[in-house]
């Protein structure tokens, strides 16, 4: 197991670099922390992280799972991802 961390807005450089790093890795776990309840400021996540969570999501030899550490509402609909209670 291996733990990485990006900024909560990483740059195109580092989604491609993190991605590189987890191309042999068959699952992924990521944790979005500081999020808040507010959809109309996309609930504290940046595009740059929805766009990772995105590509992360597309891989088809790897599992991923999301954690968000704060409220869940809307969060299935907003980065159309499956949650798990």
């Amino acid at each position: 197991m291996e733990l990485f961390n990006l900024p909560s807005n990483p740059d195109k450089a580092a989604i491609n670099e993190i991605i590189s790093k987890l191309n042999d890795f068959n699952l992924i776990i990521v944790g979005v922390e500081n999020t808040n309840n507010n959809l109309t400021k996309n609930y504290g996540i940046s595009s740059s992280a929805k766009e990772l969570i995105g590509l992360l999501k597309a891989r088809k030899k790897t599992k991923s799972y999301s954690m968000f550490l704060g409220i869940l509402i809307h969060y299935q609909t907003f980065l159309n991802i499956k949650v798990l209670m």
